[in-house]
């Protein structure tokens, strides 16, 4: 299983695409009627193909395995309780 977002491309540099992914708030990412969460986007580095290369505009799928996603997030915040214990013990 992976997670999907759709993307578009919003420029091409150096043979580096730069995507641009809206990110979805909880509530289901209707937030120009509620004002509650930030209106920002992602943007992912992803290399041009060049078989078919990719077109300023043009609508991507964007795909993260699932468990990549988790071990990075563990990752950072195992960082992060490990500093918070490790000031505490040090205190």
């Amino acid at each position: 299983m992976a997670m999907e977002q759709i993307g578009y491309v919003a420029r091409i540099e150096d043979g580096i695409a730069k995507i641009r992914v809206d990110r979805e708030s909880a509530c289901g990412g209707n937030c120009s009627t509620c004002h509650g969460c930030p209106q920002t986007a992602v943007l992912v580095s992803y290399p041009d193909n060049q078989e078919h290369p990719f077109q300023v505009g043009e609508e991507v799928r964007v795909l993260m395995p699932t468990g990549k996603f988790f071990s990075g997030i563990m990752k950072s915040y195992g960082v992060l309780i490990f500093t918070v214990l490790a000031g505490t013990i040090l205190g």
